[in-house]
């Protein structure tokens, strides 16, 4: 895979970051600078389980097909992203009112697209168990995202690095924003981004 195709692929995986950090900093939540990077590294090491399991399974498969499945699945999971989030838009991103009697897996989805919620005690402060939570649900779309690059020939080091960066960076700049911002610029245009980026290396890589 391509350098250029690498960076815009942590770009896509660490840009939830940027919007769980404005919704941080819009609503006056903190996280200290240890716990932006356990959640930065979280993704990182997310995202390098993932390559290294899918670098495994093209060893076993023929080259050509390997790459082909991995551009299917970028392809796949573009869509998949980009549909989900056109929905969360259309839907207003309604929290339900259930939240805090759900199970783990249905509160990291959640977060997923509520991240503010992840304060659970209100303190103002992401901080302990809420960090895990915060990290595991930053850390899904890496997981997903990782699979199909190493099936389309990414390195798994250079990308978990490049990741762990963009996704502190995003986090960081996020918090900064939402504290001077009443709402993100072009909300819209950065959620659906992520898919557009994922389904365009896909294509790419098909080609």
């Amino acid at each position: 895979m391509e350098i250029w195709a690498i960076v815009f692929l942590s770009i896509a995986v660490s840009l939830d970051g940027f919007g769980a950090g404005f919704a941080y900093g819009l609503n006056g939540i903190r996280i200290n600078t240890i716990s932006r990077i356990l959640i930065s590294l979280a993704s990182a090491f997310a995202i390098y389980l993932s390559l290294l399991a899918g670098a495994f399974l093209g060893t076993v498969l023929n080259p050509g097909f390997s790459k082909n499945l991995g551009a299917l699945l970028l392809c796949v999971m573009g869509i998949y992203i980009f549909t989900q989030e056109l929905k969360f838009i259309l839907d207003k991103g309604e929290i339900p009112n259930d939240f805090y009697t759900k199970s783990f897996f249905q509160k990291v989805f959640i977060l997923l697209k509520q991240p503010s919620i992840a304060d659970f005690d209100k303190s103002g402060n992401i901080s302990g168990m809420e960090v895990f939570f915060v990290g595991f649900a930053l850390a899904m779309d890496a997981f997903g995202a990782g699979f199909g690059a190493a099936l389309s020939g990414s390195n798994p080091l250079m990308t978990s690095i490049f990741v762990g960066i963009f996704k502190f960076f995003l986090l960081s700049t996020g918090m900064t924003m939402g504290k001077k911002l009443n709402k993100i610029p072009y909300q819209g245009v950065i959620l659906l981004m992520p898919g557009l980026i994922f389904f365009s290396i896909g294509v790419f890589n098909f080609i």
